[in-house]
């Protein structure tokens, strides 16, 4: 005789089901290898992930500068460093670990939409980043700036302030490049 599962059963599988490891969503350094899983509810579309060496202070660097949060408590290797853990900047979700032998470190680029950009760059600064442009107001519509947090990851930053038509964009586009090229 074969028994109807249970309602809470039901339930359990379907949180079950919702929770897929990383290795298999990803490919996202064979972490599920580790039973490291993903709550896919808390993941947008694209979300980001960063391998670096020395996470513990990339993560502080994230929430000194841009006000990060700790999604949940990072989860640790044996070896004290960080397997995986995800930080909420705004509505996006940054994932993060340290380098390992399978998983070496690369550099990225990340944009930030902040209300007050000359502000963050400031914090991002003083929370150990390195100047790579500082705000300017730009042809299409932003007042940009960006930094290089301590793992060399350029984060740029920006404040909308206003709208550019497409025929106006083009026009300041070949005006901003004209007068990059004479300053080069």
């Amino acid at each position: 005789m074969r028994l109807a599962p249970s309602r809470d059963l039901l339930r359990a599988a379907v949180v079950v089901a919702c929770t897929i490891p990383l290795s298999l969503l990803f490919g996202f350094l064979g972490m599920g290898l580790f039973g490291i899983s993903v709550n896919l509810m808390s993941l947008g579309a694209v979300d980001f992930g960063l391998i670096v060496d020395g996470a513990e202070k990339i993560v502080r660097f994230m929430k000194n500068a841009f006000g990060a949060q700790l999604v949940h408590e990072p989860m640790m290797r044996p070896d004290g460093k960080i397997m995986h853990a995800e930080l909420k900047i705004g509505d996006s979700v940054v994932m993060i670990a340290d380098a390992s032998e399978r998983a070496k470190a690369t550099s990225a680029m990340l944009h930030v939409y902040v209300p007050n950009v000359d502000a963050v760059y400031q914090k991002a600064l003083k929370a150990g980043g390195t100047s790579v442009m500082e705000p300017t107001d730009m042809f299409y519509g932003d007042r940009s700036g960006g930094v290089k947090d301590p793992s060399g990851n350029s984060w740029f930053v920006a404040t909308h302030i206003e709208d550019v038509a497409p025929a106006e964009m083009a026009k300041r586009a070949d005006k901003f490049n004209k007068q990059k090229g004479k300053a080069a």
